[in-house]
């Protein structure tokens, strides 16, 4: 099974796609009541066909034609884009998925828990990186050390977010 990802970019893109037919299919209907006689006025599209009718080659419309393939490639890249994977993989364990921020949380929990830390704090969360800031009273390098091992030992069976812990003196904010 694959992991976990957050709506790829074609997602947006078919939603565009999708109200720029709205509005054709609404200009369409309004066309054909106005052909039909339900309701006066005159037809926008015959009227865009005579405005455009005779027209000539030219920079404007060629720049026009460069502008419009871009965009196309651009949906055809976005189109097959990967989505971005929100979620790591719990080990070996068959369709098991935690966030960064539940393995962040489970990082600090672990940290503040060990021995000689005061308190443990989250100080950035990614996919690839999780920081941990311990603070500790005394001997922060043995704490943070401490901590370290407590977390990557709780922490082993997950490949990725890397984990690090950092230790701040009590009372001075790093």
């Amino acid at each position: 099974m694959s992991s976990p990802t957050k709506a790829p970019a074609a997602a947006r893109l078919a939603l565009l796609v999708a109200l720029l037919l709205l509005a054709v299919a609404v200009v369409a209907v309004r066309d054909l009541a106005v052909t039909q006689g339900w309701v006066s006025g005159r037809s926008w599209t015959r009227h865009l066909v005579a405005a455009v009718d005779g027209t000539q080659a030219s920079t404007g419309l060629a720049l026009l034609g460069i502008v419009v393939a871009v965009v196309g490639l651009l949906v055809l890249l976005g189109a097959l884009w990967p989505a971005r994977r929100t979620h790591v993989p719990l080990g070996d364990t068959p369709d098991a998925w935690l966030t960064p921020a539940a393995v962040a949380a489970l990082a600090r929990s672990v940290a503040d828990r060990s021995a000689g830390v005061l308190e443990a704090r989250t100080e950035k969360t990614s996919r690839r990186r999780v920081r941990v800031v311990v603070t500790a009273a005394e001997d922060t390098p043995a704490a943070a050390g401490a901590a370290q091992r407590d977390v990557d030992a709780a922490l082993a069976r997950l490949p990725r977010p890397v984990v690090t812990v950092r230790g701040a003196r009590q009372g001075v904010a790093s």
